[in-house]
């Protein structure tokens, strides 16, 4: 039973309260109502665990490695719970998550994965990292991803002692999944996730702005829809996308409503691509939309 009550939702302002909004998932997790105490800490608190979760080079299986290790150094059910599902969803087998609990000599590991689990090992007991673990993974991981793991560790050292001392409860039922990115060839800035074993583009996406500016009540925050776009496609995409919607808005009067005035092209007018390119960056940043923590991204 947790320690202190959880946070009155109807409560939370500022930045900590779009999360809530916009994220309906984050209302289930206990972890989220508990964090709500620290108001908009939980902003800066979400936003790290999504660059980690959905926008870093480091393999998803090294990283979910990584994350059991500190849970179970750390004895953090609340955290094992999560992450043992993620882990499925990375496609690490029952025994090799097995494996992680019971220390870097198990014979599921390959090479660099039992590496990872001597380099998380140390990193947790001793701070540094022996210098021959150091090295044996700087012949593995490029820069990058060594600091990406280090942060990693950190991060879920940090997630784990909020969780074990305030004994946040594991929630009476599961909380719906969110998509993550599974298991990729590195290259996971541009890899697939799915969705319930549907497979999807990841989150280089593009908003479609042929979706109209529609009436909203003032300090209302917009919903941002999109499309999922493959990279090398996205500015013929684009192009073609605020071309299509100026003309169709060629015909609109000085009166039009909305959130700005409708060019006024006729369907031949031929749109210079700084223009094009301007537009999609407008239209595109005029909105931010974020994903969010623990598990993966959240809508």
């Amino acid at each position: 039973m947790a320690r202190i009550p959880y946070f009155d939702l109807t409560k939370v302002t500022g930045r900590a309260a779009k999360h809530f909004e916009t994220k309906p998932r984050m209302l289930q997790m206990n972890l989220f109502r508990m964090l709500a105490h620290s108001g908009e800490l939980l902003d800066g608190w979400t936003r790290l665990g999504v660059q980690i979760l959905s926008f870093t080079e480091l393999d998803p299986v090294l990283r979910e490695i990584a994350i059991l290790r500190v849970g179970f150094l750390s004895k953090a059910k609340y955290e094992l719970h999560q992450h043992q599902r993620v882990a499925r969803e990375t496609g690490m087998s029952s025994a090799l998550v097995e494996a992680v609990r019971a220390g870097p000599d198990g014979t599921e590991f390959d090479e660099l994965q039992r590496t990872v689990m001597k380099f998380t090992d140390e990193v947790v007991e001793h701070v540094r990292a022996s210098d021959a673990t150091f090295q044996a993974l700087s012949q593995k991981l490029s820069y990058k991803q060594m600091q990406e793991l280090l942060v990693t560790i950190g991060y879920y050292m940090m997630v784990c002692r909020f969780l074990e001392t305030f004994d946040v409860d594991i929630e009476d039922r599961p909380v719906p999944s969110a998509g993550r990115r599974s298991r990729t060839d590195g290259q996971n800035s541009t890899a697939a996730t799915t969705t319930n074993g549907k497979a999807r583009l990841p989150l280089r996406l593009i908003r479609n702005v042929d979706q109209g500016n529609e009436s909203r009540p003032a300090g209302q925050v917009r919903s941002m829809k999109y499309r999922p776009v493959a990279p090398s496609m996205a500015p013929r995409q684009t192009a073609k996308s605020v071309s299509s919607s100026f003309r169709s808005r060629g015909t609109a009067t000085s009166g039009s409503t909305g959130s700005c005035p409708a060019p006024r092209f006729s369907s031949t007018t031929a749109i210079p691509l700084p223009v094009v390119f301007a537009a999609v960056a407008w239209r595109t940043f005029d909105s931010v939309g974020t994903v969010d923590l623990c598990g993966g991204c959240v809508r």
